[in-house]
């Protein structure tokens, strides 16, 4: 295990999860670059990316993108089985998430669950890319949770979903 970066990772801000970020994703990338080589911002940055089907990863970004493609797939799998008229429960994590009472929570239990597996991953690392890889990734996630607003996203909700009268043709239509 190579411990190569105590400075830049024991002055970072604590996260948590559901807080308000303490910085942007950009402002975290912007300080690394002035610590890591360009290989390890190459890793950064191939994480909050994703796979590329050409490109070989290390174990610990192949259990990362593993892990979070697999949620996501399960989930549209169901959606997809759903829209078929197909009556099939989704298992695991992804019912989990599904089962949430509404929009809003199921992203809040999904990012928290991404949340968590970082956290599990980040198990040993303390000092080198790895630890920051999951810094960043966590840092994305609050900030994707920031950027919700439950009064905007019900008024938007009710505004696609209002139903208009059409006096020519005497239907209603949806917005």
């Amino acid at each position: 295990m190579k411990n190569e970066y105590y400075y830049l990772v024991a002055s970072l801000p604590y996260l948590r999860f559901r807080e308000a970020p303490p910085m942007t994703g950009e402002m975290f990338l912007a300080e690394s670059g002035k610590w890591l080589p360009e290989r390890d911002m190459d890793f950064l940055l191939d994480a909050a990316a994703g796979p590329d089907p050409e490109r070989v990863y290390c174990s610990f970004l192949m259990k990362w993108f593993d892990f979070d493609a697999g949620l996501f797939q399960e989930i549209a799998d169901y959606r997809k089985s759903r829209k078929k008229g197909e009556d099939t429960k989704p298992a695991g994590l992804a019912g989990r998430v599904l089962e949430q009472p509404d929009p809003l929570q199921r992203e809040i239990f999904l990012e928290k669950n991404r949340w968590d597996f970082l956290e599990d991953l980040a198990g040993g690392h303390f000092y080198d890319v790895e630890k920051l890889t999951v810094y960043y990734l966590q840092l994305l996630i609050l900030e994707r949770l920031n950027k919700f607003d439950k009064d905007k996203g019900e008024s938007r909700f009710y505004e696609m979903c209002e139903v208009k009268y059409d006096e020519e043709t005497g239907q209603d239509t949806f917005s």
